[in-house]
């Protein structure tokens, strides 16, 4: 009897432990995450700035510009300034990003109300591509840099410097607000310094301050890359 109940045993055991092992590698397969049906978010949009109609212009025009921005999906949306360029983060880590970025520039001076302005003739439109870089201090406060190279209009170096301090409102409202600084080899900055910022045509003619306030919307949609 001892033995026939050792063998009963033996064999339900035996019967027993694949079934266990079975149900152990199908509890771990249940926690693997699925592969994410998308890759990458694709933000398009428009935004409309008040800004001088020409660097020096006392005078404001309401001027369109394009929002383009690339992330990977998943990730929040980041914070977008009224300064900032068209970018893709190539580099991604979370407190800080880099990548390339480009800029249009506007010119207007043939519109400006002086004639002395206007015969000095106009100054075409500009493109400006180089590569930026940002970091976040904490999750209110960050600091970007973008360095540009310009063509067509200009074909000098630009580089915009900007703190801001981000502020949600609502889901649909964020406010920000900071100090910016415009350095160029070219008279193409935000606030005219120096030798420009006293000259007769600035003083008398325009503004050696410039006052830019910008709103925009923007759709996001998802994308899955073939490869």
């Amino acid at each position: 009897m001892r033995g026939r109940r050792a063998a009963i045993a033996a064999f339900v055991a035996a019967l027993s432990a694949p079934m266990v092992a079975s149900a152990g590698e199908s509890e771990s397969r249940a926690y693997v995450l699925p592969a994410p049906a998308y890759d990458w978010t694709v933000t398009l949009g428009a935004e409309g700035r008040e800004e001088p109609l020409f660097q020096g212009s006392s005078r404001e025009r309401l001027r369109p510009y394009p929002i383009f921005a690339v992330r990977r999906y998943g990730t929040p949306e980041p914070f977008r300034g009224p300064r900032d360029g068209l970018d893709v983060a190539l580099i991604d880590e979370g407190k800080y990003q880099v990548g390339p970025v480009g800029q249009f520039v506007w010119s207007q001076r043939e519109q400006a109300n002086s004639p002395v302005v206007r015969s000095l003739g106009n100054v075409p439109w500009a493109g400006e591509v180089g590569i930026f870089a940002q970091y976040w201090w904490v999750p209110w406060l960050r600091t970007r840099t973008e360095v540009r190279q310009g063509f067509h209009g200009h074909h000098g170096i630009v580089s915009d410097i900007t703190t801001d301090a981000v502020v949600p409102v609502g889901p649909q409202l964020t406010l920000s607000a900071g100090p910016r600084l415009t350095l160029a080899t070219t008279p193409a900055v935000s606030r005219l310094g120096g030798e420009p910022a006293d000259s007769p045509l600035v003083t008398q003619k325009g503004s050696p301050d410039q006052v830019t306030i910008g709103f925009g919307v923007t759709r996001s949609f998802d994308i899955k890359t073939p490869w």
